[in-house]
């Protein structure tokens, strides 16, 4: 009797692999991660923190995606690399066109939120014996069920403080609202959007085509560059 004999395996796929900081991908991220913790995180200024991609995650039951994660790197993984976090991002989510340079910065942002300097009951930061600073993790600010705040409100401190931040972010401008902004109606001058009312159009730098520059001035539209790197394009309205 003949042995049936199985098909060989592949070789065996690695999800994992780093971003180094002179690849294509390291030379946007890595100086947007600089700016972010230059802004933003102040205690992580002395934090050896490296990038690296995941092959992309599938979604859980629930339809969930994660997007990203933070690696303390502990005693023994920094033998033998210098260092201190790793944050691992979904490659097929930030390669992904439809997604924006403002949302691949929250979420860089999101993963340093969860790094932080360790201190000693004397609030005084720690160092190991070979006068290292001592990092963490930091867990979520919010952790609920939005069919919870929808029957109970926000029924507890963390969702208060969670709340009041949502709303400032809306007066100062959601950087995900799909919708253009409306503002009140300008003179028509044959360079407006046709639509009755101005528009705020955001686009992200690289977007900002030097076409669309060309574009902006001959139209007479104003272009803001603003601190989350996207940039504004105020089209005024022709009714």
């Amino acid at each position: 009797m003949a042995i049936r004999r199985r098909k060989p395996k592949g070789p065996k796929k690695v999800p994992y692999r780093l971003i180094e900081p002179e690849s294509g991908a390291g030379r946007a991220l890595y100086p947007l991660m600089n700016r972010l913790i230059t802004e933003f995180h102040d205690d992580l200024r002395e934090a050896r923190i490296a990038l690296a991609w995941h092959a992309g995650w599938k979604a859980d039951v629930d339809g969930r995606r994660k997007l990203g994660m933070l690696k303390k790197c502990s005693d023994l993984d920094r033998e033998f690399r210098p260092f201190d976090f790793v944050i691992v991002l979904n490659r097929l989510w930030f390669e992904d066109a439809e997604n924006t340079d403002a949302q691949r910065a929250a979420i860089l942002d999101h993963e340093l939120c969860h790094a932080a300097r360790k201190y000693d009951t004397n609030d005084e930061p720690m160092e190991d014996e070979r006068g290292r600073p001592v990092w963490r993790t930091v867990r979520h600010d919010v952790e609920e069920f939005s069919a919870v705040i929808e029957r109970h409100g926000t029924y507890k401190r963390d969702l208060e403080m969670a709340a009041a931040a949502i709303a400032r972010n809306k007066e100062q401008g959601n950087l995900f609202d799909l919708e253009p902004k409306a503002e009140a109606a300008a003179p028509a001058n044959g360079n407006g959007n046709g639509h009755g009312k101005a528009e705020i159009r955001l686009v992200s730098e690289a977007e900002f085509t030097k076409a669309l520059k060309k574009e902006c001035r001959d139209k007479g539209w104003t272009c803001t560059r603003r601190a989350d790197g996207q940039v504004e394009i105020r089209v005024p309205a022709v009714s």
